[in-house]
């Protein structure tokens, strides 16, 4: 399933933001409304003009759930189990499926790394090439890899 540019760069967002949490305090994300428009009309284009909207964004990032499976386990799950907006304070707290905090928890030693300001300017194909191209790049030179037309579609 093939997240829109804005559902892609606010989940990359979330997970970067991952990495300043403790592991132990595994918790909800509280954002202000301003924050999510920062954060969403980074370039100037409105991708984002009123409240409800965020619930949109919530939708499309759940229309299709997560499957993983590993030795032990299959798990299907949405990434985001709630999203609340509090009136009073402006702020929205999202908080991610409790079935990904194990797979959530090791993104930083498993995923490719990228600077996330370099797939702000990007098209939703162009960041998944970009991710993919990097998940390869070892850091040290060049690199040539020979994909399968048939590989690279599936995987874009």
């Amino acid at each position: 399933y093939k997240l829109s540019k804005r559902c892609l760069v606010f989940i990359y967002y979330l997970v970067a933001k991952l990495d300043s949490i403790k592991h132990d305090a595994f918790t909800d994300f509280v954002l202000s409304y301003k924050q999510i428009v920062a954060i969403l009309n980074f370039d100037g284009k409105r991708r984002i003009s009123k409240r409800k909207e965020v619930f949109s964004i919530m939708e499309e990032l759940n229309h299709a759930p997560i499957y993983r499976e590993d030795a032990e386990d299959a798990v299907q799950a949405n990434r985001l189990s709630s999203v609340t907006y509090h009136k009073s304070t402006d702020e929205f707290r999202l908080r991610f499926d409790p079935a990904l905090r194990p797979h959530l928890l090791q993104l930083r030693h498993h995923f490719t790394e990228f600077f996330y300001k370099y797939i702000l300017p990007m098209e939703p194909a162009s960041i998944r090439f970009y991710i993919l191209m990097k998940s390869y790049h070892s850091g040290k030179g060049t690199i040539e890899k020979i994909f399968e037309v048939d590989d690279l579609k599936f995987r874009l």
